[in-house]
């Protein structure tokens, strides 16, 4: 699912518009997890990062978040930048995203022995 409003809240450089759509997402999200089934795998990132003050989209890194099947519960508890930075995933690079996901969702091709 792609939610475009925060993106565009950045592009205008509205900062109480852009805390506002992240806000309902959190509780839209809270919602969607609630009963679901613990082997699905879900994965909360953006495709890129429009910082209000940019106004544009720049080369920051993006927050990710695994949560599911097989993934590792790590001490974070904040979804921005710089607390996803120091948890389990580390900065990883998009390309690598899927990977991770389908190891996660125990759906990786198995390699050697």
């Amino acid at each position: 699912m792609n939610i475009k409003a925060s993106d565009i809240a950045g592009h205008d450089g509205d900062f109480r518009l852009k805390v506002q759509v992240i806000e309902n997402i959190d509780s839209m999200l809270a919602n969607m997890l609630d009963g679901m089934h613990e082997d699905v795998v879900v994965v909360l990132t953006a495709d890129h990062s429009t910082p209000v003050s940019v106004r544009d989209h720049s080369a920051d890194p993006v927050p990710v978040a695994i949560s599911g099947g097989g993934a590792r519960i790590d001490h974070v508890r904040e979804f921005d930048e710089m607390s996803v930075a120091s948890g389990a995933l580390g900065r990883i690079r998009g390309r690598d995203l899927m990977p991770i996901v389908l190891g996660v969702a125990d759906r990786a091709k198995k390699f050697g022995a």
